[in-house]
């Protein structure tokens, strides 16, 4: 298939009700059980969130316990204000541009020190973007935002240690073989 043929098969996936939104706003009666629970009852928040965490656990720096905290302080500074807009409609196709381009941000750390840096910059856009989105889910209820913002990071937390646990397995494999 054409690469046009591809854009308009995922362009079709931003129109779906099922990319817009999900269930799971109102779980419970509680506001921060409600936030707790959001970003695990939703298919596109968990991908995107552990896919964060592998970004960040990929990144060919030193400093990827930095830039894991620096995504987690965006998705919490984006939910801040998202608190303050009562829709996120806005930012819905920012959410889709960000799981279409996921697998990309997860081998440019393979690419140079500018697909690098430019694959970090999408992350923390793409982590603000999250983060204002389930802020304005939240219904202005500071409760809800602090649950998303601590799911959210136990999720983006999740990612990046499975992809470190993962690379260690494959380092550990890679020193049996070639003895």
């Amino acid at each position: 298939m054409k690469v046009a043929t591809y854009a308009a098969l995922g362009s079709l996936t931003l129109i779906s009700s099922q990319a817009l939104a999900h269930p799971g706003h109102e779980v419970t009666g509680n506001a921060l059980l409600n936030g707790l629970l959001h970003p695990f009852t939703g298919m596109d928040h968990m991908l995107a969130l552990t896919g964060l965490g592998a970004m960040a656990a990929l990144a060919a720096t030193r400093k990827v316990h930095q830039l894991l905290l620096a995504l987690i302080a965006t998705v919490a500074a984006g939910a801040i204000g998202g608190l303050m807009t009562t829709s996120a409609l806005a930012l819905e196709f920012m959410l889709g541009l960000s799981l279409l381009a996921m697998p990309v941000l997860l081998i440019s750390h393979r690419g140079n020190q500018i697909v690098q840096n430019s694959a970090i910059g999408a992350a923390l856009l793409f982590s603000l973007a999250h983060g204002a989105v389930q802020g304005a889910e939240s219904a202005g209820m500071t409760m809800a935002v602090v649950g998303l913002v601590l799911s959210s990071s136990l999720l983006m937390l999740g990612g990046f240690g499975i992809t470190r646990l993962a690379l260690k397995q494959r380092m550990q494999l890679a020193v049996v073989r070639k003895d």
